[in-house]
């Protein structure tokens, strides 16, 4: 249905004719349908508007004065040493502390060199060995951009198909994706599932690639001072964290366990969409390929520099032909076991 959707769009049929032909049967998800093919719009992936635009293929090497620097470091990642250089104080201030604790002295010549010129105020220009990358003014998609930056480099052998904005664990060879958009309790959720003996795969934005392999990208978790609570017997440690703040909610960073670089990528066995509401009794629902596409689209969904009509027709049907549920409870312990019970009868 939603690759149906896709083509009208692509085809010229405007947002109103394609929820005409909807039809009775898919009447209380027009909203969503509408809201869906508004963002597709916003994000140039039909029509003609994009906020922030790509360069020409292949990219054009860089010139101009040289740039005052307010940081520099080098990281490493799965063996590979990638170095930043940020103009910009408060760019810097977002990109370098979920990338601290993997910060090295000494290194040899990196695998990548990120730059970033400019700010966020008055547009910043992203470049990659020496080659304009992307621009913009939103902090969003330069964050996003240096992150696919990162995983092309990182998973070079490996076709990036999409970066969902999910968390994802992995246990007895099936895992788990959580799409869901911030304030949800995903963070909550897979840090527990952490603690309780599942493999932790990624947090914030998860990779897929094009075999529909989630590749592990285990940055630190952002912890909420309203998760602490429950959180610190499992994570002792938890307050000694670096310390920020998130839409003005005081937050500490859980880093994760030393050996999380070295798991291997493994297939997604389903999307899961969690909610937490206190007091809750655990409720369990099997969505229709639609509902699991529009889920997604709404907790974000980045297809990465390919928008061709191949690349999003072929993460529509993969999306589409993965088991998704919706997940709704009021404890730790009911999702638990409903993740559980939903990994066990999975197919992948």
């Amino acid at each position: 249905m939603s690759c149906a959707i896709w083509d009208a769009l692509r085809a010229g049929a405007t947002a109103e004719e394609i929820l005409c032909a909807q039809g009775a049967a898919h009447e209380s998800l027009k909203p969503r349908i509408q809201q869906t093919i508004a963002s597709w719009q916003t994000e140039g992936l039909v029509g003609e508007f994009k906020e922030d635009a790509r360069t020409a293929d292949p990219p054009l090497p860089v010139t101009g004065p040289s740039p005052k620097w307010s940081a520099n470091w080098q990281c490493r990642l799965r063996g590979k040493i990638f170095a930043f250089a940020v103009e910009d104080a408060a760019i810097a201030g977002v990109l370098l502390p979920p990338l601290q604790h993997l910060v090295v002295t000494e290194a040899p010549t990196p695998a990548l060199e990120i730059e970033v010129r400019g700010n966020a105020d008055h547009g910043w220009v992203l470049i990659a060995n020496g080659r304009e990358r992307l621009r913009g003014s939103s902090l969003a998609n330069l964050i996003s951009s240096v992150s696919l930056a990162l995983m092309e480099a990182v998973w070079a052998e490996n076709s990036l198909a999409a970066i969902i904005h999910a968390g994802a664990v992995a246990k007895g060879g099936r895992v788990a994706s959580f799409p869901a958009p911030s304030g949800s309790g995903k963070t909550t959720l897979v840090a527990y599932l952490a603690a309780r003996g599942y493999t932790y795969l990624a947090e914030d934005v998860m990779p897929l690639d094009a075999d529909w392999n989630v590749l592990p990208w285990p940055l630190p978790m952002r912890i909420k001072s309203g998760s602490w609570p429950v959180l610190l017997p499992y994570y002792p440690a938890l307050l000694e964290g670096p310390a920020f703040r998130v839409r003005g909610v005081e937050a500490r960073l859980l880093l994760p366990p030393a050996d999380a670089w070295d798991v291997r990528p493994a297939k997604l066995s389903a999307f899961i969409f969690p909610r937490f509401l206190a007091g809750s009794a655990a409720e369990v629902q099997r969505l229709s390929p639609i509902e699991a596409m529009l889920s997604i689209s709404e907790s974000e969904i980045w297809p990465g520099y390919d928008t061709s009509d191949a690349h999003i027709r072929n993460l529509i049907s993969g999306i589409e032909g993965t088991d998704s549920y919706r997940i709704q409870y009021g404890s730790l312990a009911d999702a638990e076991d409903m993740i559980g019970d939903i990994l066990v009868s999975s197919h992948a």
